[in-house]
């Protein structure tokens, strides 16, 4: 690969560890939103839907790992 092509990867690299941030600032504001809820809430359907995005939103965060971790290879060989 040249260097022009490798150099796109990394700035691909950057976005997704923009995006990773971003993702887990939302994660952090939907969990703490869903703790913050009114004790009749908490066991709510809302309050269920909220941990069920945090969770999502958590494990999008393995996924920006697994593409870092297969791109390893190709951006340093």
């Amino acid at each position: 690969m040249n260097k022009q092509r490798r150099q796109m990867l990394w700035a691909a690299v950057e976005l997704l560890n923009q995006a990773e941030s971003i993702i887990e600032d939302v994660k952090e504001q939907e969990q703490a939103a869903c703790d913050n809820l009114p004790e009749n809430l908490q066991n709510s359907a809302q309050a269920e839907a909220m941990h069920d995005i945090a969770l999502t939103l958590d494990e999008l965060s393995d996924r920006f790992d697994e593409i870092r971790a297969a791109l390893n290879p190709v951006l340093n060989p």
